[in-house]
C-alpha cells in the first residue's frame, strides 16, 4: 500500500486530491472533520507520505506557493468577456507577463448566484486579477478574496476602493487629448459621437471632450444615440439617424471625436452613403488604437492609445508586488497614460 498515489487515497477517502494534498501539508483550510477522516484513511492502508513528494518544483521566490495566478471575470465567462472589443490586448499582456514570471494562469468566471470558482475556493493559486464589475461579486468569493493578493484590472471596482490594488487606463486625459487635438488642427465646430449612450467609458469621455472644446473656443454637437442599439438592424438606424443629424447640425462640423475605433467603419460607409468624404470634409479621432478597425479605413484616422496590454502587463506585475508584500496596507491606483496616434493619408 506504501506506493499508492494521492489519487487513490482521495478516493478511499471520498474527497478530493488537493483536499489530501492539503492534509498533508497542514493547511488550516481543511476542516478537522475532514482532516481526520484522511488520516484515519492513510492510517488504515498504511499509505506513507513520500519524503520527496513529485509535482511543481516550489519557484522559491517570495509570496509564491502554488506557481498559480487566477484571472477571474465577473458578470460572465472568460470566454464571453474576451469577445469583448479591444479586451484580447489585455489578456496578451496577462499572458505575457505571467509567462515571463515562471507562472501559470488560470481562467474562471463568476457571478453573484455562482458558486465559488475550485481554483479559488481549494486554495490553489497565490494571487487574483479581477476583471468585470464589483457588484458581481458574490458575497462568499469577496470574503475569500480578503485573504488573497487581489489586483483589479480597468474600471468596476470603485465599491472596492481601498480594499484592492488597480490598474487601468486614464480615462479622464481621453476627452481632453481629443479637444486638442482637433483645436490644434484648426477646427471651430466639433461634434462627439458614439452609438452607446449607457458606456461607462464614453459618458465620462463626452464630459470632459466637452468641458475642455469649450473652455478652447470651440462649438461642440453632441451626437449621442437616444438608446443602445440591441440588434444589428437597430445599429445600422442609429448610424443613419446619427449621420443626419451631423449633416443638418446647424454649425457645420469639421472634426468629429468618435467614442471608440469600433464605430468608425460602419460610420464612414453611412458618411459615404450620403456623400461626405471621410478625411476630406470631416475630420477624425478617436480611441483604442485598434488596428482591426482602422487598418482598412482610408485615410486612417488619428486614434487615442489607451494600451490595454500594458495595462494587463502592469497588472500582472502589481499583483507580484503585492504577493510579496501583503502586510503593506497601502493600496495602489496605477493608471496608464493614453498617447495619441496621428492621422496617416
Amino acid at each position: 500500500m506504501a506506493t499508492m498515489t494521492l489519487d487513490e487515497v482521495a478516493k478511499i477517502a471520498g474527497v478530493s486530491k488537493s483536499t489530501v494534498s492539503r492534509v498533508i501539508n497542514n493547511s488550516s483550510r481543511v476542516a478537522p472533520d475532514v482532516s481526520r477522516l484522511v488520516l484515519d484513511t492513510m492510517q488504515k492502508i498504511g499509505y506513507q507520505v513520500p519524503a520527496r513528494r513529485p509535482g511543481p518544483k516550489a519557484i522559491g521566490r517570495k509570496g509564491i506557493r502554488t506557481g498559480n495566478i487566477l484571472l477571474l471575470m465577473l458578470g460572465m465567462s472568460a470566454g464571453e468577456q474576451f469577445l469583448g472589443r479591444g479586451y484580447p490586448e489585455l489578456l496578451n499582456g496577462i499572458e505575457n507577463a505571467t509567462r515571463e514570471s515562471g507562472l501559470k494562469l488560470i481562467f474562471s468566471g463568476i457571478d453573484r448566484d455562482g458558486v465559488i470558482p475550485v481554483a479559488l475556493d481549494e486554495d490553489e493559486v497565490d494571487g487574483v486579477l479581477l476583471f468585470g464589475h464589483s457588484h458581481s461579486l458574490s458575497q462568499a468569493a469577496g470574503a475569500r478574496l480578503k485573504d488573497i493578493p487581489t489586483v483589479g484590472l480597468m474600471r468596476g471596482f470603485d465599491e472596492l476602493r481601498g480594499q484592492i490594488d488597480r490598474v487601468l487606463y486614464d480615462n479622464a486625459m481621453v476627452g481632453p487629448m481629443a479637444a486638442d487635438y482637433l483645436a490644434k488642427r484648426g477646427h471651430k465646430c466639433v461634434g462627439f459621437w458614439s452609438i452607446d449612450p449607457l458606456h461607462p467609458a464614453f459618458i465620462p469621455r463626452l464630459r470632459d471632450f466637452t468641458r475642455v472644446a469649450q473652455e478652447i473656443g470651440l462649438e461642440v454637437v453632441s451626437l449621442v444615440a437616444d438608446h443602445k442599439p440591441e440588434t444589428f438592424r437597430q445599429e445600422l438606424a442609429q448610424y443613419q439617424a446619427l449621420s443626419e443629424r451631423l449633416i443638418a447640425a446647424p454649425g457645420k462640423i469639421t472634426g468629429l471625436f468618435v467614442a471608440a475605433d469600433y464605430q468608425l467603419p460602419q460610420l464612414y460607409h453611412s458618411l459615404e452613403l450620403k456623400g461626405m468624404r471621410p478625411g476630406k470634409d470631416l475630420d477624425f479621432i478617436s480611441c483604442d488604437n485598434a488596428p482591426f478597425f482602422l487598418d482598412h479605413l482610408t485615410p486612417r484616422p488619428a486614434s487615442i492609445d489607451i494600451n490595454l496590454k500594458l495595462v494587463g502587463r502592469r497588472g500582472v506585475e502589481q499583483l507580484l508586488w503585492r504577493m510579496a508584500n501583503p502586510a503593506i496596507c497601502n493600496r495602489s491606483h496605477l493608471l496608464i497614460e493614453p498617447v495619441l496616434v496621428p492621422a496617416m493619408d
